[in-house]
């Protein structure tokens, strides 16, 4: 799994059992290797693009 770009993400989330959006709100100071804890602090959530003038329908 280490060869896969997301490969640490994906065993992240296997592993803390993180939904998608909390895997891929993760940032480094999130973790505590003294400790061995991890805490979800952000998300990332796509929601609907009210934007008229957009190409895409919804964004993140």
């Amino acid at each position: 799994m280490e060869d896969q770009r997301m490969g640490v993400l994906v065993l992240l989330s296997l592993v803390f059992g993180l939904r998608r959006g909390e895997a891929l709100g993760l940032m480094w100071n999130a973790f505590d290797p003294e400790a061995r804890t991890l805490r979800i602090t952000h998300a990332v959530k796509r929601i609907k693009n009210r934007d008229p003038e957009a190409s895409t329908r919804t964004k993140l």
